[in-house]
């Protein structure tokens, strides 16, 4: 499979049609969407590779503009929340986030799920929890190899000595963050299955060796569902912008088709399951979920009624 070569190669990636010809030749792009076939595996490859990143296009653009709206620090740390956003594939979100639901979480290891306390029953979260091996989990804050929350966030490989100052950065400007976004920052501990919120995890770092037993937890982060909205609602109001326009081809927080394929997948529910309860045939019920047919009267408020249902059980578990 041949590798991608800079920038313009993944640009290239992202292409759905050209237009024309010569010098009036017009390029069509697609950045939402994942490319199909062997440009979308050229690009997952650069991905773990970590020749792609993503970046939030609020903070590169506006972010750092010495009008106090983000500093360097907070930029970084956005960028690599949204860096590990943890994805689902039935997402229909502009971030492609798959929605936590209530407090039942996967535990540091295996296939169970423990409960967090600081994350309340019923409400929906974007994870921003990593993918792959780490899907939903989290990292460490410096981690075995140095590659834990403090590389990801544009630390780098931080000295021994370094260490003890710049865990209280990090947490710092989590803190900041926090309460500009409503994140929720929740560190588990491994062995026992506890959990420590940020208040917590900045009274131990004021220790010279607090950070060894930060590191030892492993650090997870949640967001409210509309974080992009309080984004580019914070970033409008401290830049005094009248606003930032958002393509339309890309679904709001409050729209229809934004999670609820995502809340499925996190159930376990099936198209043909929800179509059995519905009394509908499933072609049916998967054209009204891709928005390919209008939702008939009542067909909604059972789907939310099936699902909520459904996640009060979980959430019992």
């Amino acid at each position: 499979m041949p590798a991608i070569g800079n920038f313009l190669g993944v640009l290239g990636l992202h292409q759905t049609q050209t237009d024309g010809s010569g010098t009036h030749q017009i390029r069509h792009y697609d950045f939402h969407s994942v490319p199909l076939g062997d440009a979308g595996q050229r690009l997952e490859q650069a991905r773990r590779a970590g020749r792609v990143k993503t970046y939030s296009v609020q903070t590169r653009i506006f972010g750092w503009t010495g009008q106090g709206i983000l500093n360097h620090r907070q930029q970084a740390i956005l960028d690599g929340l949204i860096g590990e956003t943890t994805r689902g594939r039935a997402s229909d979100r502009e971030d492609r986030a798959d929605i936590v639901v209530g407090n039942r979480v996967p535990a540091a290891a295996g296939q169970s799920q423990i409960k967090c306390g600081l994350l309340r029953r019923g409400q929906r979260y974007v994870s921003f929890n990593g993918n792959g091996v780490r899907r939903h989990r989290g990292y460490r804050v410096i981690g075995e190899q140095g590659r834990g929350w403090l590389y990801k966030c544009g630390f780098g490989t931080v000295a021994p000595n370094d260490r003890p100052a710049e865990v209280q950065s990090f947490l710092a400007g989590l803190g900041q963050l926090s309460e500009t976004l409503g994140l929720v920052v929740a560190a588990v501990d491994p062995r026992a299955g506890t959990w420590v919120n940020l208040q917590t995890l900045l009274t131990m770092a004021r220790s010279r060796t607090g950070w060894q037993a930060i590191d030892r937890l492993h650090l997870r982060l949640y967001g409210p569902e509309d974080y992009l909205q309080r984004l580019r609602g914070y970033v409008v109001g401290a830049a005094g912008f009248r606003g930032i326009q958002v393509p339309a081809s890309v679904p709001v927080a409050n729209s229809v088709a934004l999670d609820l394929k995502a809340r499925m997948e996190r159930l376990g529910i099936t198209h043909a399951e929800l179509a059995e309860h519905l009394g509908k045939k499933r072609p049916y019920v998967t054209a009204v979920l891709n928005e390919k047919r209008p939702w008939p009267d009542g067909m909604l408020p059972r789907c939310e009624e099936f699902l909520a249902f459904r996640e009060r059980g979980r959430d019992r578990d």
